[in-house]
Parts: C-alpha cells; structure tokens; sequence
C-alpha cells in the first residue's frame, strides 16, 4: 500500500497494491482510541496465556467438551493456541464426536531479535459467522501492530496502523474496505 496524505487540506490518496487500484479520501475521523479490533493481547503474555475465548456458555453456544492446548518455544514465548470442541449437529449437520479445531492462533518471531512478527488467527465460521473468522496481523520493529487484514463475506477488511514516534498507540489508521474489485477507504486521526 502507498499513502499520501496532506494533514494541511485533509485530504488523501494512494495506492492498493494487492489489486493495483488507487483509492483517494477527504476527510479524517476523529474518534477516542479504545484499543485494536481483535480482543486479545497484543503481545501475547508468554508466562500465562490463558486463550482468546471468553469462556462463557454464549460464546461456544453449540459446543461441548472444549479444550485449549498451548504451546511455547525454546524461549518460552507462545507460538500456538487451539480452541477444540465436539459441534452442535445443528453446524455441521451431521452427528460426531470428534472435536474439532474451533479457534487456531499462530504467532512467528523475528530470528535474530526475538520480536513478534506475525499473527494467524483463524476461528470456526460455523461457530462465529464469517466476519473475521481468518485474520493475519503483521507488527514493526517495536511490535506494534502495523496492518491486520481480516475476511469479510465481500471481501477482505484492510487496516493499517501509523505511529509518530515511540507512540505505541497509532496516531492514524487506514481501513481499506476491499469489496469486489474496489476498495473503500476510511482514515481515522485516534485521540487519547
């Protein structure tokens, strides 16, 4: 993605790589930082992860015998989740008892510096819906996070995140809204 903005005139241009197409804005929300789209740790707490589920009865409606596994590298930072559970025959519409892979996350780390890089977040659309049931979450040289992309039924739902300085809230952020060929562009200015 390339980005020109003029903060003078708010107004705003660029570039979608991915499918080669430009987009232009005028205009920036200005909205109250309340955190990042998913609700799980960014970095993840390595010493005690305890999952990306709330575990309500609600929040698994339709699954029994669900199950978490954790798993950590040498250096003892968390580098798998996987929800499991045995599915409602009202998901799959067929009867089993086997469990099933409800929620899968992966995370990756530089070699030489040990920081987070990557994030792969995938979740049970029988479960949840569709709506951001596969997300892939890039971070920076501080692990910040700097671009999720995530599934939505049209498309896929672009965020970029741009920080002054050692600011580790994003002073900016750009939603692409990717909808059959064209993108849809939202620019955000976040106040504390």
């Amino acid at each position: 993605m390339v980005l020109y903005y003029d903060e003078e005139n708010d107004l705003g241009c660029g570039i979608f790589m991915d499918l080669m197409i430009g987009f232009s804005f005028s205009g920036t929300a200005q909205e109250s930082w309340t955190g990042y789209r998913m609700d799980y740790e960014i970095p993840p707490n390595n010493e005690e992860y305890t999952g990306a589920l709330a575990k309500t009865e609600d929040d698994l409606y339709g699954v029994t015998e669900y199950s978490e596994s954790t798993e950590w590298d040498e250096e003892g930072r968390v580098i798998n989740y996987v929800g499991r559970g045995v599915l409602d025959e009202g998901y799959t519409g067929e009867e089993s008892s086997e469990p099933r892979d409800i929620i899968t996350i992966h995370w990756e780390y530089d070699e030489e510096t040990g920081l987070l890089t990557q994030r792969s977040y995938w979740r049970s659309a029988a479960v949840f819906a569709t709506a951001g049931h596969v997300v892939e979450s890039y971070f920076d040289e501080k692990e910040r996070l700097e671009y999720e992309g995530s599934y939505i039924t049209h498309g896929w739902y672009h965020v970029y995140y741009i920080y002054e300085g050692e600011n580790t809230i994003p002073t900016y952020s750009l939603v692409l809204d990717e909808c059959t060929g064209i993108v849809m562009p939202r620019f955000t200015r976040w106040v504390e």
